[in-house]
């Protein structure tokens, strides 16, 4: 009984999944249900007193199937508005390769992105053998049995749908977005890695809890947890060859020290510096309990959640009495950390803010495809951005048209989505390069009242635009035949963000 409550709550919390994003929670409960079933087939995913009952599956998949059924029929009636208008090879280039080509061809993640992937499930075979640790001898538990069919599941779904995207090309079956299960499969590697993790930091010794912590510091970042990996890996492999442990730890350390240097010198992130910061606390922690004898009590406890909750309750409490929108380090370094509240924290949302105060409502603004936040900060209209794209065809169509308006591109769809594969980053650059009379003609085209801009501007036409606000590297414009900026709201230049005029 205790067993069939818990599975309709899930099915229950998948049907809701389903209303918040309708493809992911569709897919989770394709893998509830079809992890039910090998569950119920394959030897080792039983309890000893449960047996198997083709009347409860039936029933558990019927239910599931009920609590899915609402979203289904909802997103069936939706689905057929997405591809219409374009035909099908079109929509490929506009939705597929160039409006989130990295969410759907699996080939465009970037190499740590793929090998540290690979890295969970390395470490997460190795935690089910057990090497070095206690769990050794031990059965696999029904858990870990189940948990195991599910992950092979997923992977098994993911190689499929691998072939279905990157050799047939399947429209449908790439906007269904599979991969986002790549993600899902992660959270169940990450569970058997948990207890890896635990087992070795148990075994007592120095080298079980260096390895412990370099596969939690490790999950901070893409480069940092395949040096994690490959330590981890290094150490396991020589201890499942008897080797002793003196050695299988030196041949540990000199994998570590070369990853570190790998990491000097690929990683952008500088991950060495966190992994040798973890195996630092470690020594320091040993070296500690040596010296004296740390005992838990709630005192100590008290303190550690206190200095664990220290930076969000000062990012949640400082802001609202210095002021959200101040320019103090205290404040930026906080939000930087912690965003509770709207404190803007680069030049573009500081500008956002300005124009959201002294613009008028219906003002409508162009500006460079990249930054996504100006929209959200200043309540206004933009005309394009490469974020802010729509996912129907017709929506799609225009949408790439502004697109290559704002970087100046002539060429076909296929030229433009081949440039943006190449460097996505250069081609958005472009919109840098126009001219003060090109920019000018772009926001009349594109019905623009306000402009978003590198400052300063040059070479545009006399008397085609006033200058409203600098802030940092970027500058706001009016086009001059626009009715003039609200009267301000507070005390405040109109021109300059320190005041100066």
């Amino acid at each position: 009984s205790a067993i069939n409550q818990e599975n309709r709550r899930a099915a229950i919390l998948v049907g809701l999944a389903a209303w918040v994003h309708p493809a992911l929670g569709l897919q989770l409960g394709m893998a509830l249900g079809a992890s039910w079933v090998l569950w119920s087939v394959v030897p080792g995913c039983r309890d000893g007193f449960e047996s198997f009952n083709t009347s409860g599956l039936v029933k558990k998949l019927v239910f599931l199937s009920l609590a899915l059924l609402p979203s289904v029929l909802y997103m069936a009636n939706q689905s057929g508005r997405l591809l219409a208008g374009l035909p099908d090879a079109e929509i490929w280039q506009l939705s597929v390769e160039l409006q989130s080509p990295q969410h759907m061809l699996p080939h465009l993640w970037r190499k740590p992105q793929w090998l540290a992937w690979g890295g969970y499930f390395v470490v997460a075979a190795i935690s089910l053998t057990g090497v070095g640790t206690a769990q050794r001898s031990e059965a696999r538990s029904v858990a870990q049995t189940r948990l195991t069919v599910s992950l092979g599941l997923i992977l098994s779904a993911l190689a499929l749908a691998t072939v279905g995207i990157e050799v047939f090309h399947h429209l449908r079956l790439t906007m269904f977005q599979p991969f986002r299960m790549a993600t899902f499969g992660r959270g169940l590697a990450l569970i058997l890695i948990a207890g890896r993790v635990q087992a070795l930091w148990n075994r007592g010794d120095l080298g079980g809890k260096v390895r412990a912590i370099l596969i939690a510091v490790g999950l901070a970042g893409d480069w940092m947890f395949v040096v994690a990996a490959c330590v981890e890996s290094a150490v396991s492999l020589t201890e499942s060859l008897r080797a002793s442990p003196v050695w299988s730890n030196r041949f540990g350390a000199v994998v570590f020290v070369l990853g570190l240097v790998f990491l000097q010198r690929h990683d952008t992130e500088q991950g060495q510096w966190a992994l040798l910061s973890g195996v630092v606390g470690v020594l320091a922690w040993e070296s500690l309990r040596r010296v004296f004898r740390l005992k838990w009590n709630r005192r100590r406890i008290g303190l550690i959640l206190t200095a664990a909750w220290a930076v969000p309750i000062s990012a949640f409490v400082i802001p609202p009495i210095l002021g959200v929108e101040s320019n103090r380090p205290i404040v930026s370094a906080l939000a930087t950390r912690c965003r509770f509240w709207a404190t803007p924290l680069d030049d573009v949302e500081r500008l956002a803010v300005w124009c959201r105060d002294y613009t008028a409502s219906d003002a409508r603004f162009i500006g460079p495809p990249g930054p996504k936040g100006f929209r959200l900060w200043s309540l206004r209209s933009l005309a394009f951005n490469r974020a802010g794209s729509p996912y129907h065809a017709e929506g799609l169509a225009d949408w790439s048209k502004r697109f290559r308006d704002h970087v100046g591109f002539k060429g076909s769809n296929a030229e433009f989505v081949a440039a943006y594969l190449a460097n996505r980053l250069a081609l958005e650059k472009r919109f840098n390069d126009l001219t003060g009379e090109q920019l000018v003609a772009l926001a009349k085209r594109q019905g623009a009242t306000h402009l978003l801009a590198g400052h300063p501007l040059v070479d545009f036409p006399s008397g085609s635009l006033e200058l409203l606000r600098v802030e940092g590297r970027y500058a706001v414009y009016r086009l001059s035949e626009t009715p003039k900026m609200l009267k301000a709201k507070r005390s405040t230049s109109p021109l300059k963000s320190d005041g100066t005029g």
